[in-house]
C-alpha cells in the first residue's frame, strides 16, 4: 500500500482494545508512527501494531508534536491517538488548527466516551421517561477556568442526569456544589477506568462522594454519575412500544 495522504486522530474509547472501532484498529495496525500521550490508558491499544514507531507525547509541546508530524509526513502513516472520543475533554482542536496552518490533511475517527462504556457497565440509560431527558458533561474548574453559568451548583438547579469527568480529585468540591440543588441521598456511581482489568464501579449517594473517594484511594481517570436515573422507580416503559 500507498502513502497516506493524511493523517489520522483516532478515539481510541476507554482503554479496552475490543472497543476500539473498527476503523481505529485498521488504521493503526497500518501506521508507520503512532503518536499517543496516555500510557495508562492506550498501551494495549499501541501494542496492536508491533513494528509501528511508538512516540510517547505526555510531555511534548504542541509545536513539538506537530514539528514531529512535519518532519514526518507525508512519508510515513502516522496516527494520532486520543483516549475516549476526541471530541470531549482533548487537545483535537488546536492540534488541528496547527495541522490547518502547515496544510497538512487530517481525519478524525471517533471513539467510545468513557461516559458511554461506564453507562453500559452499570446497565442504565441516562434517559429514562419520567426520570430525565437530558444529560449534561461537566466538569470541575480547574487549570481550565469555568464561565460562571457552567459551575457546577448552576447546572445542578437542572437536577438531570449527569456526567462530571477529570473531577475526582476534587471530590469534596464537587459534592458541595452538587448539594446546592441535588438532595444529599441522590444515587451516585464512581466509574474508575472503566472497561480496564483493574477497573471499580462505587455505588454510593451524593453525601458519600467524597468520603468514598478518600476510602477508596481514587485520585484521577474516574467519572461521577449523578442523577436519579441510577436508581429508576419500577415498570417504566418507553413510549417506543405503545400500540399505534
Amino acid at each position: 500500500m500507498g502513502n497516506w495522504d493524511k493523517i489520522y486522530i483516532i478515539g481510541t474509547g476507554p482503554g479496552d482494545p475490543e472497543l476500539l472501532t473498527i476503523k481505529g484498529e485498521r488504521l493503526i495496525k497500518e501506521s508507520d508512527i503512532i503518536i499517543y500521550a496516555n500510557p495508562s490508558l492506550t498501551k494495549d491499544i499501541v501494542d496492536i501494531n508491533k513494528s509501528a514507531e511508538k512516540i510517547e507525547s505526555y510531555n511534548f509541546t504542541l509545536d513539538e508534536i506537530i514539528g514531529y508530524i512535519r518532519d514526518n509526513f507525508p512519508q510515513k502513516k502516522i496516527v494520532r491517538l486520543h483516549s475516549g472520543d476526541p471530541s470531549i475533554y482533548s487537545s483535537v482542536f488546536e492540534e488541528t488548527e496547527k495541522l490547518k496552518e502547515f496544510d497538512i490533511p487530517f481525519e478524525i475517527v471517533p471513539g467510545i466516551s468513557s461516559f458511554l462504556a461506564a453507562s453500559a457497565k452499570i446497565a442504565r440509560t441516562y434517559t429514562l421517561p419520567g426520570v430525565s431527558q437530558s444529560l449534561i458533561l461537566s466538569r470541575i474548574e480547574g487549570n481550565t477556568p469555568l464561565p460562571e453559568r457552567e459551575s457546577l451548583s448552576s447546572l445542578s438547579t437542572h437536577r438531570v442526569s449527569m456526567v462530571i469527568f477529570l473531577s475526582v480529585k476534587h471530590a469534596e468540591k464537587v459534592q458541595e456544589e452538587l448539594l446546592v440543588s441535588y438532595p444529599p441521598d441522590t444515587p451516585l456511581v464512581i466509574a474508575y477506568r472503566v472497561s480496564k482489568p483493574d477497573e471499580k464501579v462505587l455505588w454510593t449517594r451524593l453525601s458519600e462522594l467524597s468520603k468514598t473517594v478518600k476510602r477508596e484511594g481514587i485520585e484521577r481517570t474516574a467519572l461521577i454519575l449523578v442523577g436519579e436515573f441510577l436508581v429508576p422507580p419500577p415498570h417504566i416503559r418507553s413510549y417506543l412500544f405503545n400500540k399505534r
